[in-house]
């Protein structure tokens, strides 16, 4: 309740600018759009502020009906939290053990042509991973197809699929179809330019604060 009172008192100070298309959001839009025709696994990861998760959003809004978002946090990134958040998200009836929920979940997308982004992904767990990336598999008993799953995250969460910090990461990292890496240093000047006017609407308010796409 604090945190909603909160956001209602900065809100006037916030500018509700239109999406600004950047060479990374882009980018991550079209990542994405490689996800959902591929069927396969995705990994977005960078710096903090470059525009994925605005890219993410783009993408989320211009394909409501076949495409769905969550964000995780460190409190739902077991097995448990984050196939509730997806249910949730694809209003999948929840049910009473992580089997029949996933069983929910694989009659809900099979066949679809569905793409699933999760933001902050760094938060997930190895099991969570595991159960998620499945999702991207051929149905062994009915042969549909599985759906697009984009992990946006941090370099933390890239270095974890790599296996830098348990082995068990490097098979999930074999079955990665692509991954992006976004830096600061790829910020183009084109694109600077292009959010200028939003810096300027910012700084109109009065109010001292850090820039950022994303």
């Amino acid at each position: 309740e604090e945190a909603e009172a909160a956001a209602e008192k900065t809100a006037s100070l916030l500018p509700r600018a239109a999406y600004v298309p950047t060479s990374i959001s882009e980018d991550v839009c079209q990542s994405i759009r490689f996800a959902q025709l591929e069927h396969c696994m995705v990994v977005l990861h960078g710096d903090a502020g470059v525009g994925k998760s605005k890219g993410a959003q783009k993408f989320l809004r211009d394909h409501p009906t076949n495409a769905v978002g969550i964000s995780i946090t460190p409190s739902t990134g077991t097995l448990n939290g984050s196939i509730k958040l997806l249910a949730r998200a694809l209003r999948v009836p929840e049910c009473r053990n992580k089997m029949d929920q996933m069983m929910a979940l694989r009659s809900r997308l099979d066949g679809t042509n569905w793409v699933i982004v999760i933001d902050e992904a760094q938060h997930l767990k190895y099991a969570a991973l595991e159960e998620i990336r499945s999702l991207t598999d051929d149905n062994p008993m009915t042969g549909e197809h599985g759906v697009g799953v984009v992990l946006i995250g941090n370099g933390e969460g890239y270095s974890r699929l790599q296996g830098r910090q348990q082995a068990q990461f490097a098979q999930l990292f074999s079955r990665i179809k692509m991954n992006r890496n976004y830096t600061t240093q790829k910020v183009k000047k084109e694109d600077i330019r292009a959010l200028a006017p939003i810096v300027k609407a910012v700084l109109a308010t009065g109010s001292l604060c850090v820039i950022g796409n994303e």
